[in-house]
């Protein structure tokens, strides 16, 4: 039996057909599947709170003599009490009072902090001046050294002095002490005239970082 050329053509083309066909077929018959999760961004707050938990050292009391400073009985929040941390009256060498201070995560992020000492005036350039490089402040991290400096090496802009890490968890605080000394000058006896009626104000600024992921 003899094909025409006509339907030989045509019987071709039937076949392609159906062999696409075919492989549409295949592709959609693969196996597939997805899987989704939810995705949630939620800005993290840095809040740190400044506590005067104890008190330490000498002043002048009521007779006359050398009295214990008190220290408060329960920690006193310096945020909202606003009264100054050392307020010493008639200060004479060897004079000195400290007290440890506690900062606390009230927020939700890590933080280092640090303590500069910023603002330091005198009522009198000449003598103010004097008791500026007998004044001694150290302050102390409850975890590494001891920083010292007298009050005339602070400058306006800051002594800052790393003091630590504060977690991101409830509760979490770091602690340091700050202490402020008339020296002695040697234990050498001195005309008590060259400080007559000097004052001295400074301001103790403590200053928190949020701690970063690349660190």
């Amino acid at each position: 039996m003899r094909f025409s050329k006509t339907k030989a053509i045509v019987m071709s083309a039937v076949v392609t057909l159906l062999c696409v066909g075919l492989i549409v077929a295949a592709t959609f018959a693969l196996f597939s599947a997805s899987r989704s999760t939810n995705v949630h961004l939620s800005a993290g707050t840095l809040d740190a709170g400044l506590y005067l938990t104890a008190r330490d050292g000498v002043e002048i009391g009521e007779g006359g003599g050398f009295d214990e400073v008190a220290s408060p009985e329960s920690p006193v929040d310096l945020t909202k009490d606003g009264s100054a941390i050392f307020s010493i009256e008639n200060i004479v060498p060897t004079m000195w009072q400290s007290a440890t201070l506690r900062v606390t995560n009230e927020g939700s992020v890590a933080f280092d902090y640090s303590v500069c000492i910023v603002g330091v005036e005198a009522n009198d350039a000449t003598t103010a001046a004097k008791l500026l490089s007998r004044l001694q402040v150290t302050v102390t991290p409850s975890q590494g050294q001891a920083v010292t400096f007298t009050l005339d090496q602070a400058t306006e802009k800051g002594q800052g002095i790393a003091l630590g890490t504060v977690a991101a968890t409830d509760g979490a605080y770091g602690d340091f002490t700050v202490r402020v000394e008339f020296l002695n000058n040697d234990g050498t006896i001195e005309d008590s005239a060259a400080f007559a009626g000097a004052a001295v104000d400074f301001d103790l600024t403590v200053e928190c970082v949020q701690v970063t992921a690349s660190e």
